[in-house]
């Protein structure tokens, strides 16, 4: 590190993920706050997850890593238990909210070392990425700043987490339903009696502004995106099978959600109707890319007729270059959808419910196609199938749209 570097301020990111430009939603959005911090900060990225979860630190991080995990609290055990059966005990203690982390006892240790690390230099910017690491960062700005300036709440992480409740119901997972509900109201009451000590509340959605709670301070949209792909599918492909893709984290109930929809009903009806396959309708095949899919999952996937499941793909650019149309059936979630953002960005045309829009300056008809049902799904699909021109409008609609107000620049 050069001398002027040294001299730069200090910037601290508090996060539950490594920020990578690849992987989940959640380290997408934390890896580009790491890159608009480092531009003019030393960032110190303060790990808030057990490093049996973490992918190792790549070679020339743009940043200084420490775990905190050793020095955390993470709720579990009885208090979980307790939080579950009565949720109104976040009132009096958020140890029984599920995934909230507080300090432990050796924090202070833990966090002079990390001070002793970081130098002399002034903590100019401190980040604080998901609510459910609050605590934490109040701890930290006891130590290293002079407040939190900054928190990512990313979605209101109590509707989030009721749309997940429903997801699973409408699964048939019920007592996993009752748990995202218990937690659903945990949040809210957390949301409404943890002290406001923020200067800048930041949210993917700027539809979600409304339902945070008044006494919080300034509220903006910071919203997701992600780095361009190096070369976008201008054009459509046209083999004689004709490819549909989904691309998802398996183990999240509104992936499955939209998997067991599109494996059940749009395909099959797509290709004439349960053992009606119709000779006269174009072969479809669909992909489904994503890992962590459960073993009830995995059976499906295995089992079903047009159907090909990648488990572990390096590089998503090949998936969506073979793609005729990218397919996002989610009715549950919070923020934004990067799977409907990473379409856009592949140049692909989009077919969406309007959740999976949600948060997203997309027009339906001018940027993706509007669908909610089986039928209309499979309308779309064959729409885009007919109409080469309207397929090729969509995707540089979309591809144009992501460049202008979701893509990372490249410096």
């Amino acid at each position: 590190m050069s001398e002027a570097d040294d001299r730069r301020p200090v910037a601290l990111l508090i996060t539950p993920v490594l920020p990578l430009p690849g992987g989940s939603g959640r380290a997408l959005r934390a890896w580009d706050w790491l890159l608009e911090l480092a531009h003019d900060h030393r960032v110190h990225v303060l790990l808030c997850a057990s490093p049996d979860t973490c992918p190792d630190v790549p070679t020339n991080y743009p940043a200084t890593v420490h775990s905190l995990w050793t020095a955390l609290a993470p709720t579990r055990g009885v208090r979980r238990r307790l939080g579950k059966l009565l949720p109104v005990t976040a009132v009096i203690s958020r140890r029984t909210v599920a995934d909230w982390l507080v300090p432990a006892a050796t924090f202070a240790a833990r966090m002079d070392t990390i001070a002793r690390e970081i130098g002399k230099g002034r903590v100019a910017r401190l980040v604080v990425f998901r609510f459910y690491l609050w605590d934490v960062g109040l701890a930290v700005a006891a130590r290293c700043g002079d407040g939190i300036a900054e928190l990512d709440f990313d979605d209101v992480e109590s509707l989030a987490r009721l749309s997940i409740a429903a997801a699973c119901r409408r699964l048939g997972r019920f007592s996993d339903a009752l748990d995202h509900l218990a937690t659903a109201i945990q949040y809210w009451l957390v949301e409404r009696t943890v002290p406001a000590a923020c200067r800048t509340l930041w949210l993917a959605a700027a539809e979600d502004a409304c339902r945070i709670p008044r006494r919080f301070p300034s509220v903006a949209c910071r919203p997701n995106r992600m780095l361009p792909s190096i070369q976008p599918a201008l054009e459509q492909p046209r083999p004689d099978i004709r490819r549909l893709l989904f691309v998802g984290t398996l183990n999240y109930p509104p992936n499955e959600e939209s998997v067991q929809f599109l494996v059940g009903e749009v395909l099959p009806l797509l290709r004439g109707g349960p053992g009606r396959p119709d000779p006269s309708v174009r072969s479809w095949r669909l992909t489904i890319v994503g890992r962590h899919a459960r073993p009830w999952l995995q059976a499906v996937l295995s089992d079903a007729d047009g159907v090909d499941y990648v488990s572990d793909a390096e590089d998503l650019a090949p998936w969506y270059r073979a793609a005729a149309a990218v397919l996002v059936p989610v009715w549950a979630g919070g923020g934004t959808k990067f799977k409907t953002i990473e379409g856009f960005s592949h140049a692909r045309p989009v077919v969406s419910t309007s959740h999976g829009v949600r948060g997203l300056d997309a027009e339906p008809g001018r940027h993706f196609l509007l669908a909610e049902t089986a039928q209309e799904f499979v309308a779309a699909i064959l729409a885009l199938d007919n109409d080469q021109d309207l397929a090729r409008r969509l995707a540089a609609a979309g591809r144009a749209l992501f460049a202008g107000r979701y893509c990372i620049p490249v410096t």
